[in-house]
């Protein structure tokens, strides 16, 4: 992935107020986010961003 598009991406996950989003490399993002939002950010990655597949989610309840 490019800074470009890295940079993009945060810009994008900006977009969700409650999210909160660290960035590991140019290729990993933890994200961390409320369970009122999972929709939001699952259809923004899918619609804005063309996600098909993410590669690990975890949960705390």
């Amino acid at each position: 992935m490019s800074k470009e598009l890295a940079r993009w991406m945060d810009d994008l996950l900006q977009e969700i107020d409650t999210l909160k989003f660290e960035r590991k490399n140019e290729r990993r993002v933890r994200v961390d986010v409320d369970s009122k939002s999972v929709h939001s950010l699952l259809e923004l990655l899918r619609g804005r961003a063309s996600f098909v597949h993410l590669s690990a989610i975890s949960c705390v309840d």
